[in-house]
């Protein structure tokens, strides 16, 4: 059977990924606050549990992934009353918006998208044992956790309490009792739409216990992978294991930490007040192919920073022109009814499995490309080219409807007159000229190759605008 190995944050290790019940995989996966448009932060984090998703899918017969929308939070609110509408309008705008983003780039919908305003009696439920466990407590109508009664505080992060909340931003509130406590639930005196019914009196979830609540509500106390952003880890991670461990002290809750890394601009972290700021839908605006997204996002490992520029696009181009352009020669592929088959390439998906290489396993695909181009058996040579387009298609990413969108049509007619045109032009070391024709053809999408015996052979390319 096939095995994947996964860096698993709790333990700080690369493990073999062991799941709890293999006949149904369950993984959930931090999502979108819905008060804006998607980030490429944003985007890059669900990129990579996309294709973890479709690794797990095709090693296990059921893979229920799980995804949540935050719709109520104080930016939400703060984003209706600037709109003078309502938190549901905001929350269910942008929520769309995030679906649309998401699908440019290729990605799987999840198998359930649980939203937080549909759990708040399982987040009341949730608090009331927490507070019924002793690590809670009720101070002026809200509750806070009471980190201090939760001994294994920390064990994602390996820090200890004092040296976390010196690194994060914690706003000070003379209503808790140490600085290091969390709001469970906050009572809320002005009149917003955004405010549930509790034991406690009126008011909203903190963010946090949404997602534990989410989680318990699917998947109970214990389930295989929890996936997010590196920023997450501390506090929001952190504090999902206390909430529902601290309630179920037998609990084991996610058994799998994966993070994936940060997403920097042109070498800086991307913040408005750089003016780098840089939205999916800025991309899509642009005419940027989700698939050229996605690969320049998928060239870098998972776990390191990823860095968005002007180079990572080019690069991300010219791998993908490449394929493309060795894809071409075998039109007969699109119309190959075993390619649905995913008969990927060894290489690439041992890369996949050995903790997600999407950067090696790509790498792999430009090596069997150059394979190709000195292989002479054209059986073999189809074979590695059905392999090229089953393996990107596997981690969402269709070279044929890039070719469909980028391949010219040709005049074969006029590309024999310019060839011709070229040929007199050498012959009487008119080379300005010959290299002007060259150009032209390069215009038309059309590759030449100069031969020994004096004779021109031609093949056609994409060039990405």
């Amino acid at each position: 059977m096939m095995q994947l190995k996964i860096y698993n944050t709790l333990t700080e290790k690369k493990e073999i990924f062991q799941p709890i019940d293999e006949s149904n995989i369950k993984m959930y996966v931090c999502g979108p606050t819905v008060y804006a448009r998607a980030h490429l932060g944003n985007a890059r984090s669900v990129v990579v549990y996309d294709v973890l998703y479709r690794i797990l899918q095709k090693i296990f017969p059921k893979v229920t992934y799980l995804r949540n929308i935050t719709d109520v939070d104080d930016k939400i609110i703060k984003a209706a009353q600037n709109e003078n509408t309502t938190t549901t309008q905001i929350a269910t705008r942008y929520a769309n918006f995030f679906h649309e983003d998401m699908e440019y780039l290729n990605c799987l919908s999840p198998s359930f998208e649980p939203k937080a305003t549909n759990y708040i009696n399982d987040m009341i439920d949730l608090i009331k044992k927490l507070i019924e466990k002793k690590k809670a407590y009720i101070k002026n109508d809200s509750v806070y956790f009471d980190v201090s009664e939760f001994a294994e505080y920390g064990k994602l992060s390996k820090r200890n309490v004092k040296e976390q909340i010196n690194s994060v931003r914690i706003a000070k509130n003379d209503e808790k009792e140490d600085a290091e406590d969390f709001v469970l639930w906050k009572v809320e005196k002005n009149e917003t739409d955004a405010i549930f019914e509790s034991p406690w009196g009126r008011g909203r979830p903190g963010w946090h216990i949404e997602c534990s609540a989410m989680i318990f509500a699917n998947f109970g106390d214990t389930f295989d992978i929890h996936g997010g952003g590196s920023d997450l880890k501390f506090p929001h991670h952190e504090n999902e294991i206390a909430q529902v461990c601290g309630a179920y002290p037998d609990a084991h809750y996610a058994k799998y930490w994966v993070h994936n890394g940060f997403l920097t601009v042109e070498g800086q972290k991307m913040s408005k007040s750089l003016q780098n700021f840089i939205t999916v839908s800025d991309i899509r605006e642009k005419n940027l192919d989700g698939e050229i997204v996605r690969y320049a996002m998928l060239r870098t490992h998972y776990t390191q920073p990823f860095d968005w520029s002007e180079d990572s696009i080019l690069n991300a181009k010219r791998d993908l022109k490449k394929l493309c352009d060795t894809l071409i020669l075998f039109p007969e592929l699109q119309n190959d009814e075993n390619l649905n088959d995913l008969n990927l390439y060894d290489k690439f998906f041992e890369n996949l499995l050995d903790d997600m290489n999407t950067s090696s396993a790509l790498m792999s695909l430009q090596t069997l490309a150059n394979q190709i181009h000195i292989e002479n058996d054209k059986k073999i040579q189809y074979e590695l080219a059905s392999k090229i387009y089953n393996s990107l298609k596997f981690i969402g990413i269709d070279l044929f409807a890039l070719i469909k969108k980028y391949l010219s049509a040709i005049d074969e007619n006029l590309i024999s007159q310019l060839i011709e045109e070229r040929k007199i032009a050498k012959n009487k070391k008119d080379f300005k000229k010959a290299d002007e024709i060259r150009n032209k053809l390069i215009d038309l999408g059309i590759e030449i190759k100069d031969l020994k015996d004096g004779s021109v052979s031609w093949f056609q390319t994409i060039r990405f605008s």
